[in-house]
């Protein structure tokens, strides 16, 4: 068996879907072709911690993203909240109130006057 394929069982038998196991081989063997190593003549040990980082990064990534990113679904129940704030005009003033002067003069001409902050 080609190393290549090795690599991408390793993958595979560690949970990942076929296209994710193919990303990860080849970004093992990239990493591999970085340090100087021909990804089919590289010793086992050098591979083998390859993929246990490439795995580890990988599975971090996909935590992060599941995370950061909900369906749009699951929040058709709240309504926006730059909606909610533009509606109470308190708000808005007591935001204002917490600038300077200067601040809110280049507020007003970027939104009243429509000219840029600078």
């Amino acid at each position: 068996m080609l190393q290549r394929e090795r690599i991408r069982y390793f993958f595979l038998s560690h949970g990942c879907t076929h296209d994710d196991a193919e990303d990860l081989t080849q970004e093992v063997c990239l990493r591999l072709c970085r340090s100087g190593l021909d990804p089919e003549t590289a010793p086992r040990s050098h591979w083998m911690r390859l993929c246990r980082l490439v795995i580890r990064d990988h599975w971090r990534r996909r935590y992060r993203e599941r995370e950061l990113f909900v369906p749009l679904e699951a929040l058709s129940d709240y309504p926006a909240p730059v909606q909610e704030m533009c509606g109470d005009s308190g708000f808005m003033e007591d935001c204002l109130e917490l600038l300077s002067g200067k601040q809110r003069r280049v507020l007003q001409m970027y939104f009243e006057q429509q000219m840029s902050p600078d």
